[in-house]
């Protein structure tokens, strides 16, 4: 999905809450998933429902886990956008490839996540 020729990345920003824009780090799954398929990140299941693109904004970036995050969902077809809380990060899931698409400016980059590649 391309947004005005841009990625479907680029809508990110602006799901942000103006809190979460001034605090957070956005990372997005390269992999897209199939309609249907459960996602299970660590304390979080997730199905998606329809063919979609998944982000994952972490809150606090700067804290342990066990704090405040949510998933984002982006259907490939009409850019319906679904967010789901959570408190815990994706990244120990091997099925999937991150990639920072998104940092505040008072996020060090030495806190941000390093996924596995």
């Amino acid at each position: 999905m391309t947004l005005s020729g841009e990625p479907w990345t680029a809508i990110l920003p602006g799901l942000l809450t103006p809190e979460e824009r001034d605090t957070c780090a956005v990372y997005a799954a390269v992999q897209p998933v199939a309609a249907g398929e459960t996602l299970q990140f660590a304390r979080a299941t997730i199905t998606a429902p329809w063919d979609a693109y998944v982000a994952f904004v972490d809150r606090d970036p700067m804290a342990n886990w066990g704090h405040s995050c949510r998933y984002i969902l982006v259907s490939h077809a009409t850019g319906e956008v679904r967010s789901m809380e959570a408190r815990t990060p994706p990244f120990a899931e091997k099925d999937f490839t991150w990639h920072l698409v998104y940092k505040s400016a008072s996020v060090p980059e030495a806190v941000l996540a390093r996924p596995r590649p």
